[in-house]
């Protein structure tokens, strides 16, 4: 089936367990060099936009080590890259009205997104700026999860603030 429905909201396609027929890359532009990560999934999103056709193989192509090397663990440039990745897909004249309804879903998720990662990695600044442009596009993103990070990032902040207030006394 198409997965652009899918690919907006999250990136399901592993590349080291991609194969993709020449012509369709071809057909789609290539990939965006521009990209330090999310090249392929700018790549998916733009052949999904295509009304390309993706299959799934049920069993297991590939394994995937993780280390702290890894550029998945690149936050901040991940964040921007899939941001950007959305943006551009949006911009694409030929995408379908019905596709364009969802531009501001797919936005409120990728801030979502982002504002989850950074909280784990207790960045909670980065959570709450990421988690008010969410809620700017879509309320529809909140969920209790949320809600409960957010208090205590709000809590969190007003403690750091207040003890640097403390110290300066």
């Amino acid at each position: 089936n198409n997965l652009f429905e899918t690919l907006i909201i999250k990136n399901v396609l592993m590349p080291s367990a991609v194969m993709v027929k020449k012509e369709s890359f071809i057909k789609a532009g290539m990939f965006d060099e521009s990209f330090k990560t999310c090249g392929d999934y700018e790549m998916w999103l733009r052949m999904a936009a295509l009304n390309m056709k993706f299959r799934y193989l049920p069993e297991p192509l590939t394994f995937y080590r993780y280390h702290g090397e890894n550029t998945s663990r690149k936050t901040e440039v991940m964040h921007h890259d899939r941001i950007r990745a959305i943006k551009k897909t949006f911009s694409i004249d030929t995408l379908k009205p019905e596709h364009k309804k969802l531009e501001r879903i797919s936005l409120a998720n990728v801030y979502m997104f982002g504002a989850h990662t950074y909280f784990s990695i207790k960045n909670y600044n980065e959570f709450l700026s990421n988690s008010e442009k969410a809620l700017s596009y879509s309320l529809t993103v909140m969920n209790l999860k949320f809600m409960k990070r957010y208090i205590r990032s709000l809590i969190y902040k007003w403690i750091k603030k207040n003890s640097s207030n403390a110290a300066a006394v």
